[in-house]
């Protein structure tokens, strides 16, 4: 959801209304918009060294002044057992688990993450 947002993806106004609420993540999610960016510019060739450089130094403001980032270490044994149980990684298991721990709805962009979400009683918004 957060690399909608910076990357203007389908979906991104969306992703902007739930960003503005200041939304609990995980270290991991700015590893992985930072990895999305590189794809766009290593990959894909979509945008410019200067403009991914821009988007890390927007992905940093978002996630130090909008975003609650938390570590990921105390979800992630709850993360494995969903992993394991609901065919997900672990990498997406982790935000079910933290949203199960702090009984907050899900945003993703995931259609498999949501489902396994609201199978574990989990609100799940599905950003398309």
């Amino acid at each position: 959801m957060l690399a909608k947002y910076l990357l203007k993806e389908e979906g991104w106004n969306e992703a902007e209304r739930l960003i503005a609420a200041r939304p609990y993540t995980v270290e991991l999610a700015v590893v992985e918009v930072a990895s999305a960016i590189w794809r766009r510019v290593t990959l894909l060739g979509d945008i410019t060294p200067a403009t991914a450089e821009a988007l890390i130094d927007c992905l940093l403001e978002v996630s130090d002044k909008v975003l609650r980032v938390e570590g990921q270490g105390q979800y992630l044994k709850a993360a494995f057992s969903i992993a394991v149980e609901r065919g997900l990684t672990v990498y997406d298991a982790i935000y079910v688990a933290q949203a199960l721990e702090r009984r907050a709805a899900l945003a993703t962009a995931d259609a498999g993450q949501a489902r396994a979400a609201m199978e574990l009683g989990v609100e799940a918004i599905l950003v398309r």
